[in-house]
């Protein structure tokens, strides 16, 4: 399972649409939920849309954010529960209560269908600028596969030899990523460039997960270590780097990629990371918590071309959707592709991305 975070007793609630703060280069606001206390950032659009999920009381619903307000996706056919991806013309991909994922087009949400068997639903979705989202579906036969979807056509994407995949994070140009099994029963990240899966491997261990490509088919995610660790990882088409981990940590996860090469992730409880520069950073470092209002921030998700950054931290005693915004000039992808070039000589099973507040 992903990693599960249970929300905290809520101290207090806020009454403004956002509460924001600066540090450095960065302001990070608190994203007000539609309606309850608390909110979850999933996916981050290329403009700065957020999408995420939602808590009133006993009801889990769907948001988009557009930088002022936050409102819900839910309609009267069917729940929707949590966002998982959200392109800059507002559609969005996300899972409800009917054990399929649902699209939403902008104005209206509709079910996805499936690649024969009885449900797309996972842990997991994206969606690109083009429209292009990708995730799981069972087939006729119960299995699972990953799949991408152009133009409302749900295309199979083959496995690594198993009998199960899913599509975790797919770039604009089309790149997919995600997990796949193996013929020897083990679970590997793969990318799939539009006609070729590939099998990115591990770090010395049995499992490993894609969680989001960027246009250059670099993909970050996590995998097993020789170590019976879990670590962050860039695979830049070629290698397998470990990025390592905050502190004495043995665990950490890299959800997000841009262009650029900068890294968002997470390593231990109250720990996401930005990861620049050849350097894990604590996300609450860069943006200073401690004048911030905000106790931890626990996870960032996603980093589009712009820098900008969403997660989820806890504000204020209540667990919080956030948006990072960069004013920095992000570095050219060109000087990036040359740094993470060089660092391929230096630097030496749980799908835990998305669900992040329990649903039980």
């Amino acid at each position: 399972m992903k990693k599960i975070l249970y929300s905290l007793t809520i101290l207090s609630a806020l009454s403004t649409a956002s509460v924001q703060a600066y540090s450095s280069n960065y302001t990070i606001t608190a994203i007000t939920p539609p309606s309850g206390n608390s909110s979850v950032g999933y996916g981050i659009s290329s403009n700065g849309l957020v999408t995420g999920l939602y808590q009133d009381g006993a009801h889990y619903g769907a948001f988009i954010y557009d930088g002022a307000t936050a409102r819900s996706l839910s309609t009267n056919s069917f729940s929707t529960f949590r966002g998982y991806g959200i392109n800059a013309q507002s559609e969005v991909v996300g899972s409800t209560n009917t054990l399929n994922y649902f699209h939403h087009d902008g104005t209206t949400s509709s079910l996805i269908g499936t690649l024969g068997g009885r449900s797309s639903y996972g842990q997991n979705a994206a969606i690109n600028d083009a429209g292009q989202y990708t995730g799981e579906s069972l087939l006729a036969n119960g299995a699972t596969r990953a799949f991408i979807s152009t133009a409302g056509a749900m295309v199979p994407i083959d496995t690594l030899g198993g009998q199960s995949a899913a599509g975790f994070g797919i770039s604009q140009s089309g790149n997919v990523t995600g997990y796949s099994v193996t013929a020897n029963h083990e679970q590997h990240a793969f990318l799939y460039d539009g006609s070729t899966v590939s099998d990115l491997g591990t770090l010395g261990g049995r499992n490993s997960f894609g969680y989001d490509v960027n246009d250059y088919g670099f993909v970050v995610g996590e995998a097993d270590t020789a170590q019976f660790g879990r670590h962050a990882f860039l695979h830049d088409g070629t290698t397998m780097q470990d990025l390592g981990t905050l502190g004495t940590s043995l665990f950490s996860s890299a959800y997000g990629i841009n262009n650029s090469g900068q890294i968002v992730g997470d390593s231990g409880f109250g720990k996401a990371f930005l990861y620049e520069n050849n350097t894990m950073l604590n996300l609450c470092d860069v943006v200073n918590c401690t004048d911030s209002g905000w106790l931890f921030l626990s996870t960032a998700q996603g980093i589009n071309d712009n820098g900008d950054i969403v997660g989820t931290g806890n504000y204020q005693g209540t667990e919080r959707a956030f948006l990072i915004s960069s004013a920095a000039s992000v570095p050219e992808p060109t000087t990036i592709l040359m740094a993470l070039t060089g660092l391929i000589g230096s630097l030496g099973f749980s799908r835990r991305r998305k669900n992040l507040i329990s649903n039980s």
